[in-house]
């Protein structure tokens, strides 16, 4: 990343290695009070052992919890967000940043002022069709009770479209279908025009949609924590859907 700044594969290793630090930092620091942080140096890891949920353990060391949070934050930063900035539509790195948007809010939260910003990888082109892709991916899988093929579609869809975004040139709003939802959609238009904003589509709907639907995969897996924050979020987007 270094030596090529614009190289995104690189970014995509250097998000594979983040995670896999995450994960041994998490598990020794939970094993170990005098926890010192890995060497970046020792490149021993196995790119299969990636833990996708890069998930907590209580009873960490105060080090531990440091040394998770850097890691954390270079993780959407650098790799993540720095590698975005190139290629806007690379699942790897859209995956490895929605990882961190799962997490509790109590154990992390995204720097939405960070560029690009979700906003700004929502109204990326194509960004909209590919979480589609996924979603239907997702609708199939479900259909066939294969509840973790289903949540995983569901994940990437909310990676490539995490906020259901447009960007338009003035307020006027018109209806469009989304998914199985009927929405209103901002007019269409690119980033480079004169007075452009990034604005979200009907408050999220589609991203609410996307949550309840994942939500109803974990739950089918008795992942009933996962769930709940799930439904919490769907909720937080669409306070009226009773569904």
């Amino acid at each position: 990343v270094k030596i090529d700044p614009a190289f995104v594969r690189g970014y995509q290793r250097l998000a594979t290695f983040l995670i896999l630090s995450i994960k041994d930092t998490t598990e020794r620091g939970s094993e170990n009070d005098d926890f010192q942080e890995p060497n970046r140096d020792n490149d021993n890891h196995d790119e299969n052992d990636e833990d996708d949920n890069m998930s907590s353990f209580k009873g960490r060391s105060a080090s531990a919890d440091a040394a998770v949070l850097r890691l954390r934050r270079e993780l959407e930063g650098t790799a993540c967000r720095g590698g975005l900035v190139f290629d806007p539509a690379n699942e790897a790195l859209l995956e490895a940043l929605q990882t961190l948007r799962d997490l509790p809010s109590d154990e992390f939260k995204l720097d939405k002022g960070k560029a690009p910003t979700d906003e700004d990888l929502s109204a990326a082109e194509g960004a909209g069709m590919r979480s589609a892709a996924h979603k239907a991916a997702g609708a199939k899988a479900f259909g066939r009770k294969d509840w973790v093929t289903a949540e995983k579609s569901y994940t990437k869809a909310l990676a490539c479209d995490p906020v259901s975004a447009a960007t338009v040139p003035s307020p006027p709003m018109a209806a469009a279908s989304v998914g199985d939802e009927t929405v209103a959609e901002a007019a269409p238009s690119t980033a480079a025009s004169t007075g452009s904003t990034v604005v979200p589509i009907a408050a999220g709907q589609a991203t609410a949609v996307l949550y309840s639907n994942r939500s109803a995969s974990k739950a089918a897996q008795e992942k009933y924590a996962a769930a709940l924050r799930d439904a919490d979020r769907c909720l937080a987007l669409r306070p009226e859907w009773s569904k």
